[in-house]
């Protein structure tokens, strides 16, 4: 789930998240998980993609070009408004939380 189309998918939900989610990583976190799984994050959930948003975030601002980059994939152009290298990080999550399998199915 790591071509175009999903991490095009991923960066318009990071979007969202950055847009419409609050104003903490957190809370924005926790807004996109409800987005895809209809359901808030439990705790444990909540820390390790808090903690994966801090890993990238980290290594997209300490290599603002590898942010550029990450954020092409798709045909859709990125919001100008939002910090890429917040954005990128927001986008690996989303991607995280698209691939979960409570995101998949409908178990």
């Amino acid at each position: 789930m790591n071509d175009v189309t999903y991490l095009e998918a991923a960066r318009k939900m990071a979007e969202r998240m950055m847009r419409e989610g609050g104003e903490t990583p957190a809370s924005r976190i926790g807004y996109g998980f409800k987005l895809a799984t209809a359901h808030p994050p439990r705790e444990r959930e909540a820390e390790i993609l808090l903690s994966s948003f801090n890993y990238y975030r980290d290594g997209f601002q300490s290599d603002p070009p590898s942010a550029a980059k990450y954020l092409t994939q798709g045909e859709s152009p990125r919001d100008p408004q939002l910090d890429a290298r917040e954005l990128a990080a927001y986008t690996a999550v989303a991607s995280m939380i698209l691939n979960l399998d409570a995101a998949v199915t409908k178990e």
